[in-house]
């Protein structure tokens, strides 16, 4: 729904607000050639599912074994990134992400999801704030919790093929070293390998049996709204 668009991203608008507003303000980030870029984020996502119906997937009697009701849970991520300034404005950048699950239910799980990307930012200048757009290839990598299962096997850890475009605007903070960032980011995962369809169904894994587990093959796309890190240039 818009509504689950609408609350990261005015949540992060009056936080840059804030920041702003009670800031000094702040001649414009040096962005030479030759400078680094050291920034990312940490962030918390929180979920509650509740299920509508407890009919099994193929059409049969209810199934309390798998579906278990509401849970709710989340993720928890690091994302750092480093850049250099090739030229002027013009940045070589790297990022990791490292991100977890948490809760119970489907979110007992405890998958990991752990990834690298390359690319480029372009930096423009807008007064004191710098608007940015780039674009990053890397791999991601999701590593399955041992619970579940497909024919009596653990599943595998599955691989995708990752492509970035980070959006936003870099905004001074005390002096030309520090800022904040904030925008979106826009990213697409494509499947190299066949994982667990319970990572994408509404059912407890931790009870759901052998037979549920099928796997599947799926690509993702990922619309961040409401991105907010922080960088520093030296």
């Amino acid at each position: 729904e818009p509504r689950m668009f609408q609350r990261p991203l005015l949540t992060t608008l009056a936080a840059a607000a804030l920041v702003v507003s009670v800031s000094p303000v702040a001649s414009a980030l040096d962005l030479r050639q030759g400078f680094r870029r050291l920034g990312g984020q940490i962030a918390i996502t929180y979920q509650k599912i509740m299920p509508n119906s407890r009919d099994n997937t193929d059409g049969g009697t209810a199934n309390e074994d798998s579906v278990a009701g509401d849970y709710d849970g989340g993720t928890f991520v690091i994302a750092p990134e480093f850049g250099y300034l090739v030229i002027d404005n013009l940045e070589l950048m790297a990022d990791l992400t490292f991100t977890t699950g948490f809760g119970n239910g489907r979110f007992s799980d405890r998958d990991t999801e752990i990834g690298f990307d390359i690319g480029v930012r372009y930096f423009f200048t807008a007064g004191a704030i710098n608007p940015y757009i780039g674009a990053l290839l890397g791999m991601a990598f999701h590593i399955p919790d041992d619970k579940v299962k497909f024919e009596n096997r653990a599943v595998d850890t599955t691989k995708d093929f990752v492509i970035k475009i980070p959006i936003g605007i870099l905004i001074p903070l005390l002096n030309e070293h520090i800022a904040i960032d904030i925008g979106l980011r826009i990213e697409y995962f494509l499947a190299l390998d066949e994982r667990s369809d319970a990572d994408f169904a509404d059912i407890d894994t931790s009870k759901a049996s052998n037979s549920q587990a099928k796997t599947v093959t799926a690509d993702r796309f990922v619309f961040q709204v409401g991105y907010l890190g922080v960088a520093a240039f030296w």
